[in-house]
């Protein structure tokens, strides 16, 4: 295999995973690593969310 997809469920939300395929030099077929983590993280997230302008709920 050249890239790895990985689908939905925990290996598509586990940055560590992201970041080994991507070490291994294989082609990642999903966000970076540092959006996955960022994702996982609510308080992150929001703030991301309200950079990019998007309305949030309180």
């Amino acid at each position: 295999a050249d890239a790895i997809h990985p689908g939905y469920g925990f290996l598509a939300e586990n940055a560590e995973f992201a970041r080994t395929v991507i070490n291994a030099g294989l082609t990642w077929i999903g966000p970076p690593p540092e959006v996955i983590r960022a994702a996982g993280d609510k308080i992150q997230a929001k703030r991301l969310t309200q950079k990019a302008n998007v309305p949030t709920i309180p």
